[in-house]
């Protein structure tokens, strides 16, 4: 395996790839101001995708993974269908309760286990969980509830 690391004044991001596929992602807050995107060697070709999509989170713009290259071989048939429903139905800018989106999964039931595919996320941003939160507030995050306060800001997203 090989990875990479994209990172912008506001969150790193490394990438870890597997026979030319996003095997896991891993996202914590940039310690210090930087005034340029970094991208250690950028030898595949959905990095320029990435590179590109970490400026535009810097500048509050759009971004889509919908395309990225994952490493679908590592995640259950459930998993799979809870991620793919949040990467393709949940925009940026929106976010959904783990509630609606087992509902949105045709598994209305399923709550807790929605909250466990989030817990477990291999891909965090690419498959963006942090748009996903409780019915009483945020909810959880693994890299960290200001980190998510930061993404869901940058997307449009307010919280208190």
């Amino acid at each position: 395996m090989e990875y990479e690391i994209f990172t912008n004044s506001f969150f790193t991001l490394k990438v870890t790839w597997k026979k030319g596929q996003i095997y896991s992602t891993s996202i914590t807050k940039t310690r210090k101001q930087i005034t340029h995107s970094l991208s250690l060697s950028c030898s595949h070709p959905y990095s320029r995708n990435i590179a590109q999509n970490m400026a535009n989170y810097e500048m509050q713009k759009s971004v889509t993974w919908s395309d990225a290259p994952l490493f679908w071989e590592r995640v259950s048939p459930f998993s799979r269908i809870v991620l793919t429903t949040l990467l393709t139905r949940v925009a940026f800018g929106q976010i959904v309760t783990y509630k609606q989106l087992a509902g949105m999964c045709g598994r209305p039931r399923a709550i807790r286990a929605v909250g466990q595919v989030m817990a477990h996320n291999p891909w965090p941003l690419l498959i963006p969980c942090h748009r996903v939160i409780s019915q009483k507030g945020l909810g959880g995050y693994g890299p960290g509830l200001e980190l998510k306060k930061t993404l869901l800001r940058l997307e449009g997203v307010e919280f208190a």
